[in-house]
């Protein structure tokens, strides 16, 4: 078996995992799953990347999913070949700027939100009976 990026990064035991491979992705949002979509170069992405992470790290049944929108293109098209939640113009997810949060429960897309809306992404889980749990503020 080679020892391929997917691997090493399942291996790391993170709490999010960085997928480039379909496959894995399908099997990941069988369950509750956030999927984070964004970019090496934009600033957004790398400011939320801190409270994702400390999101992902208070919600230990829920998957976080990191999606590279310029190195995972693959998987990408694939999100946007899926049935959206919600209406659009072709019926399929859109992901138009990132960084984008999508939320997949039982492998159907629920929701889509800003970095931003971590309380709208909270509601549709809840929506769900899912509860997510934000990290504590800490005192600046």
């Amino acid at each position: 078996m080679s020892n391929t990026k997917e691997q090493k990064d399942q291996k790391l035991g993170g709490r999010t995992r960085t997928l480039t491979k379909t496959d894995l992705f399908k099997q990941a949002i069988q369950g509750p799953c956030f999927v984070k979509v964004g970019a090496t170069w934009c600033r957004p992405c790398k400011q939320f990347k801190p409270t994702y992470q400390a999101i992902a790290n208070v919600n230990s049944k829920i998957k976080f999913l990191d999606i590279d929108a310029d190195n995972d293109s693959d998987v990408l098209d694939y999100i946007r070949s899926l049935p959206s939640a919600f209406p659009t113009e072709t019926g399929k997810i859109e992901v138009k700027t990132v960084p984008a949060i999508l939320l997949f429960l039982k492998g159907k897309h629920r929701a889509t939100t800003k970095s931003n809306e971590s309380a709208m992404a909270k509601d549709a889980l809840e929506h769900f009976g899912i509860t997510l749990s934000l990290p504590k503020q800490q005192d600046k």
